[in-house]
C-alpha cells in the first residue's frame, strides 16, 4: 500500500481552501460546498483503496485537494495558491542562504589565509576553525538525519510536555514584563 505523505505546502492549500469554502457559501448560481464536494467524491471514490480505513481517508483527501487546485486554475487561470508560493520562497531562501554562506566562507577564509610573508601562519588554527566546525555541523546533520528515520513513536512526550510547560511559563513572564 502507497503511504500518502503530506508537504507543508499541501496542508496551506487545503487550509487554504478550507477557509475560502467558510467564507464563501454557494450563493446563487454558484454550487454549494456540500454539492462540489459530493461531486468530486462520487468521481474520485473508485480511485482510493478499499481496505485501509486511514489510507482512504488520506487518499481521498489528497484527491479532493487536487481537484481544488484544478477548478482554482481552471476559474482564476492562475496557479498562485498559498502552498506552491511557500515553495517557491523556501526554495529562494535556501539560494539566497547558500550564496550568502559561500561568499562569507569565502571572504573568512581569504582574510585568514591572507598571507605577507611575515610573520607565521598557524595551520592548527585554521584548521579548527574552518574544518573542525564543518565536521561538526555534518556530524550533527547526520545524526539526526539518523534518529529521525529509526524513529518509530513519539519522542519522549513526558520531556516534550515538560519543554512546553516552561516555553508557556517563559512566555507568559516575558509578556507581564512588556
Amino acid at each position: 500500500m502507497k503511504k500518502w505523505d503530506w508537504s507543508l505546502a499541501d496542508i496551506l492549500d487545503l487550509e487554504f481552501f478550507f477557509n475560502r469554502d467558510q467564507e464563501l457559501p454557494g450563493q446563487g448560481d454558484e454550487e454549494t460546498p456540500a454539492k462540489r464536494d459530493r461531486r468530486i467524491y462520487l468521481a474520485v471514490k473508485d480511485s482510493c483503496p478499499q481496505k485501509d480505513e486511514n489510507g482512504r481517508r488520506s487518499c481521498l483527501l489528497r484527491r479532493w485537494l487536487s481537484a481544488r487546485r484544478a477548478e482554482f486554475h481552471e476559474k482564476t487561470g492562475d496557479n498562485l495558491l498559498p502552498g506552491r508560493v511557500f515553495d517557491e520562497l523556501i526554495r529562494l531562501c535556501s539560494w539566497i542562504f547558500f550564496l550568502v554562506s559561500l561568499v562569507g566562507g569565502w571572504g573568512a577564509a581569504l582574510s585568514f589565509l591572507a598571507y605577507a610573508g611575515k610573520t607565521p601562519v598557524n595551520v592548527a588554527t585554521f584548521l579548527a576553525i574552518f574544518v573542525a566546525s564543518q565536521l561538526l555541523v555534518l556530524t550533527i546533520l547526520l545524526f539526526f538525519l539518523a534518529a529521525g528515520r529509526l524513529r518509530t513513536r513519539p519522542p519522549l512526550p513526558l520531556t516534550y510536555s515538560l519543554v512546553r510547560r516552561a516555553v508557556f511559563l517563559l512566555a507568559s513572564k516575558i509578556s507581564r514584563l512588556t
